[in-house]
């Protein structure tokens, strides 16, 4: 074969795989249009409002009370010793590497965590309640209102996502 036929033979086979590569690439974006025209666009994934946890409690605080209560809460959630969390999550990723892998011990790093975070969350409740409990009655009314309207918005966010 001379290098003139090599060379054309090279570009008709150049050519086609760049044809095969952009008609594999229009059907991937036409697959992905064609999802988006029927679902709409990708939603954030963010939990639905009966699991939505404290935050409609720390969101309806005006900024001042959510300053105020954090600084109750500062005194509280004191920084773990040196390693604290950081030191749990590299042994997770330590025991993600043995093989073979010891699920009792995965299993018992992950219950220690979260009695840590089920603490840290007790912490929180006592102190948001113990700082409800010291407003006056207009600005925990007012609260009371600003909770039901965050409430609203959240269910109206979620509304329709689970065929409500």
């Amino acid at each position: 074969m001379s290098k003139q036929s090599s060379g054309v033979l090279r570009g008709r086979v150049t050519r086609v795989v760049l044809v095969i590569s952009l008609a594999l690439n229009l059907a991937v974006v036409g697959l992905l249009g064609g999802a988006i025209l029927r679902e709409g666009p990708p939603r954030h994934h963010r939990p639905p409002p009966d699991v939505a946890g404290a935050a409609p409690y720390t969101l309806a605080l005006e900024p001042d009370q959510r300053h105020a209560l954090w600084g109750e809460l500062r005194s509280e959630f004191r920084r773990p010793p040196r390693g604290g969390m950081s030191e749990t999550y590299d042994r997770a990723v330590a025991l993600l590497r043995e093989d073979p892998f010891d699920a009792a011990a995965f299993a018992a790093l992950l219950e220690e965590q979260a009695s840590a975070a089920e603490a840290r969350r007790q912490t929180g409740q006592r102190a948001l309640t113990n700082y409800i409990a010291g407003l006056p009655a207009d600005a925990r009314l007012a609260y009371a209102d600003r909770l039901e309207e965050k409430l609203a918005t959240i269910a109206d966010r979620f509304r329709g996502r689970r065929g409500d």
